[in-house]
């Protein structure tokens, strides 16, 4: 059996540790996927050779090359003002209250699309009733409580789940019933990990970008 060189295996640890990794173009820090989470904006090219375009790809399959910017708008600030054309070598015409907009509106359409795929799936318990009967504290089931449910925030599940860290704010009432196809729904509990996890991950990112969705977190405590 050949004996693999140092330098072969310093070279092939540099290349795993490289692997997955995204540098902020805001600030400028290097993470590893999995230890941090970043946005993708997507960088796209204008035909008359006019400064390019940016719009988030949370997604990560919008066409156009890539930059990657931490979810926190001193970093958006930064990236738009002069990290993305710094980073990209290139003009970049960015201003980072369009682009916390478009974050919140596409952050807003993924965290509706996995209510969705949950409760079509069989995945959540919608209502006040069915969180109750769904027995979530045994489940560790995620609930996402609207902001306008006052009712909902006092229900004793509600209020266990925002002890152990197991509940989020999110949108409305009506907002929430017309994602499930009813006329209003004050509670959801979502019963898949992965599902609640992503879902957890899409609010954070209206809350974070969206200030007057994050003070309506007091209708049911922190999140």
């Amino acid at each position: 059996m050949l004996a693999v060189s140092g330098r072969t295996t310093a070279t092939r640890r540099m290349r795993v540790a490289h692997r997955g990794t995204r540098t902020c173009v805001g600030c400028g820090v290097r993470a590893v996927a999995g230890e941090a989470a970043l946005i993708r904006l997507a960088v796209i090219p204008t035909d008359d050779g006019s400064a390019a375009r940016v719009v988030p790809d949370l997604a990560g399959r919008q066409v156009g090359r890539g930059a990657w910017v931490h979810p926190r708008p001193s970093c958006l600030e930064r990236a738009a003002s002069r990290g993305l054309s710094r980073s990209l070598k290139q003009a970049v015409a960015a201003d980072s209250g369009l682009l916390a907009a478009q974050v919140v509106e596409a952050a807003t359409r993924r965290a509706d699309s996995l209510l969705g795929v949950a409760i079509r799936s069989g995945k959540a318990a919608i209502g006040a009733t069915a969180v109750a009967a769904a027995e979530v504290e045994q489940t560790d089931a995620m609930l996402v409580v609207a902001a306008d449910a006052a009712a909902a925030a006092k229900l004793a599940a509600t209020q266990r789940a925002v002890q152990r860290g197991a509940a989020v704010v999110y949108a409305t009432k009506t907002h929430l019933g017309r994602v499930a196809g009813r006329n209003s729904i004050g509670v959801v509990a979502i019963l898949d990990h992965a599902l609640a996890a992503a879902l957890r991950d899409a609010i954070n990112l209206c809350q974070t970008f969206d200030p007057a969705r994050e003070r309506g977190q007091s209708s049911a405590g922190p999140a």
